[in-house]
């Protein structure tokens, strides 16, 4: 283990945030140049897929791109979209009537088209909201002109998002957006959400009186279904 590894094991232990673990890495140990971003410097110190994920989000600050599509069920187009690499944050609403989610997505890891791509592969878009004029031309090149709408309106938030984890009782366990958007998702596909969360967030996650993650078995996650009258 490494000098960089080990310290940013005690400080993670500790509870100091990856960007504290980043900080004290560039201020005490030499990294090189290539290793001044929040990825590079979580994989210089060979850290944890929770932190690599949190390094994601730090890096993709200030930079996203909006993709918005509307489905027949945003409970499980919402857990569909955030597990696709590149996302970074999920809101489900209503739009035009139509049930949708806005996924917020780092541009340097995944194109607005093969984002779009990956959506339409995994069956949860029935319609696209174009946000730009080049979303419109590109979402046109992938689907039926009639299926793109141009549109700048904002959606309407559903007031209880990420309900796959909420049904599971971690939705009192604090988490950043990209965090609540994977363990959102592998809850409802069935994925393992102890990925994507540190040892204190586990640690709060069992300790919760109600039913927690690990009690929920594959079959009650398929049969899981959309409630009627947002």
């Amino acid at each position: 283990m490494t000098k960089l590894t080990r310290v940013a094991a005690l400080l993670l232990l500790g509870g100091v945030t990856v960007v504290g673990v980043m900080t004290y890495a560039r201020q005490n140990v030499k990294l090189e140049p290539e290793f001044a971003d929040p990825i590079s410097a979580a994989a210089a110190i060979d850290a944890p897929s929770w932190v690599k994920l949190l390094a994601a989000e730090a890096s993709a600050k200030g930079k996203t791109q909006r993709l918005t599509v509307s489905m027949g069920c945003f409970w499980r187009g919402e857990a569909v979209i955030g597990a696709f690499h590149g996302v970074v944050a999920t809101t489900p609403g209503l739009l035009d009537n139509r049930e949708v989610v806005d996924a917020d997505f780092d541009p340097s890891v995944v194109s607005y088209t093969e984002l779009l791509k990956l959506i339409l592969r995994g069956g949860v878009a029935t319609q696209v909201f174009a946000r730009t004029d080049q979303q419109l031309v590109e979402a046109t090149s992938l689907v039926d002109a009639s299926h793109v709408i141009r549109s700048d309106v904002a959606i309407a938030p559903d007031p209880a998002p990420k309900h796959s984890m909420r049904i599971r009782s971690m939705g009192g366990v604090e988490m950043t957006p990209i965090q609540a958007t994977r363990v959102n998702a592998a809850a409802r596909l069935g994925g393992d959400v102890t990925e994507f969360l540190s040892p204190a967030q586990i640690r709060a996650v069992n300790s919760s009186k109600d039913k927690h993650f690990s009690e929920v078995s594959p079959e009650m996650v398929s049969s899981e279904s959309c409630h009627v009258g947002h």
